[in-house]
């Protein structure tokens, strides 16, 4: 999405930007943490707490229709079946974790990052955990590895709510103020917009510099079917059928006391 901005394949105008690379549960705690981060992609579920700081961008988001993150277990197992299990997961502040809770309530949650890729996968071997929340890379071969599918996430809450699942969103510091905020912002859309316009070189590029050291994902098919998922048109432009299912799951995770506190998304 930020290789064109970055790279000098759009005009950035006075702007330079510079970028790191962390894992989804490190990017909502350095958000939290720091007040060094600008532009930051981020669990939607982990707005909540930062909602006072930064505005969700119309743009960048991951989002599921019909589909998301995946519980998956060592043998075959239903959700009735996870009630008092333990069950890996991503963090305590990604949406994944706040899906599941509203799924099963009563699970037992143990954080296991998601890098390297395969912890979660040696977590459930191990019996260290009864079942693990898969995100990212490792949704697309956990059944090469001989793990079975307990449920999807996405198609719970697209059944249960009829929308999308917006999992990540990309969020600006509000202490910007409203000029430098709105030109960044369409710099963005124009880098995102041009990644899609030009998918099958980024891909390639990806799949050359950048394969996380998984084997499985060093090709391009692989890798594009992976962003087939999160990097698409919805990342492109939030719909209003997007926002409103953004609002819906920190509403939800409000009523379920999963989130303390009732919060309303400021868009930029």
């Amino acid at each position: 999405m930020f290789y064109p901005a970055l790279a000098g394949l759009i005009p950035t105008g006075d702007y330079r930007f510079s970028a790191m690379t962390l894992d989804t549960q490190k990017l909502n705690d350095l958000a939290s943490e720091s007040n060094q981060t600008d532009v930051s992609a981020i669990s939607l579920h982990a707005y909540a707490g930062l909602a006072d700081r930064f505005l969700i961008l119309p743009h960048g988001a991951s989002v599921g229709r019909n589909y998301g993150p995946v519980l998956i277990a060592g043998k075959p197992m239903t959700v009735a079946d996870l009630a008092g299990k333990r069950i890996a997961i991503p963090g305590l502040k990604t949406t994944a974790w706040l899906i599941l809770k509203l799924m099963v309530p009563d699970v037992q949650p143990v954080v296991v990052p998601i890098e390297p890729f395969y912890r979660i996968f040696d977590a459930i071997s191990s019996g260290e955990v009864d079942a693990g929340l898969v995100i990212h890379e490792g949704r697309l071969i956990y059944q090469e590895r001989g793990f079975h599918l307990v449920a999807d996430t996405g198609q719970w809450w697209h059944q249960t709510y009829g929308l999308p699942l917006p999992l990540g969103v990309n969020v600006i510091r509000r202490g910007l103020g409203k000029k430098v905020i709105r030109e960044v912002s369409a710099i963005l859309k124009d880098s995102i917009r041009f990644s899609l316009d030009h998918r099958d070189a980024m891909i390639r590029k990806w799949v050359k510099e950048d394969p996380r050291g998984i084997q499985e994902l060093a090709d391009y098919n692989r890798v594009d079917d992976y962003l087939a998922l999160y990097a698409n048109a919805d990342t492109a432009s939030m719909t209003s059928e997007l926002k409103k299912a953004c609002q819906m799951v920190l509403d939800e995770g409000f009523k379920a006391g999963i989130i303390p506190k009732k919060v309303k998304i400021d868009w930029a």
